[in-house]
């Protein structure tokens, strides 16, 4: 008697153990989502995660993006918004460097990738960010007291890099140089918090948020290119 209740015990435990792996396999299908799947709407409740992961965030759930079953680490919808520029780990169980660029259009539903790199943590900084329906630019490393700002023609795949340089000092003045794709330059007060774009019907901007030494918001400088 005592070993069948042990047996029916054991396979009780059994039972229930099956059923928990299924619910978090399920839990963990139901928290993801492909960039397929992303309606217009969507793209205004995507957030940064850790580890540069993007999750839709909306109706009480919370989803991490994939695309192809990878992790994307960042999406922005075109101006028109008929595209999509996003960026995927092209090995998600191996290093984070390896990143592939891709455009996702939404009329015809096809893909195509535009850059590809084996050292992400050099060579993409930040988000990706459009300039108008032709280009996208995203920050990179290029040494002590600069960054880079790569522009990327997404019908050619070819790249031009802009720079931005900073005093070398913490005693110095905080001051923001500025050499754009064209070989334009600008000088401005403080340092770059975050660049984003606008546009209007015959020219592109970006926009510089500024912050001095202590984080403090110093303003916008829009710069016509």
């Amino acid at each position: 008697m005592i070993k069948a209740c042990r047996f029916i015990s054991l396979l009780f435990l059994a039972l229930l153990t099956v059923v928990f792996i299924d619910n978090r396999k399920s839990f963990f299908l139901q928290n993801n989502i492909d960039i397929t799947k992303l309606s217009i709407n969507d793209y205004d409740f995507l957030s940064k995660y850790k580890q540069n992961k993007v999750v839709l965030i909306k109706d009480a759930y919370q989803k991490q993006l994939l695309y192809n079953q990878k992790p994307v680490s960042s999406a922005e919808l075109s101006p028109s918004q008929q595209q999509v520029a996003f960026s995927y780990f092209i090995e998600p169980g191996g290093s984070a460097d390896k990143i592939a660029l891709m455009i996702f259009d939404l009329h015809n539903g096809k893909f195509k990738q535009v850059y590809q790199t084996n050292f992400g943590s050099w060579d993409i900084t930040s988000d990706l960010h459009w300039l108008g329906d032709k280009y996208i630019f995203f920050l990179r490393h290029c040494g002590t007291a600069c960054q880079g700002i790569t522009l990327l023609d997404i019908k050619s795949g070819k790249t031009k890099n802009a720079v931005l340089t900073y005093p070398s000092f913490p005693d110095q003045q905080a001051r923001t140089y500025f050499k754009d794709w064209h070989g334009q330059e600008f000088v401005m007060d403080g340092f770059v918090r975050s660049i984003n774009s606008e546009m209007s019907a015959r020219s592109y901007y970006l926009i510089f948020t500024m912050e001095d030494h202590q984080g403090n918001f110093l303003g916008k400088k829009r710069v016509d290119i």
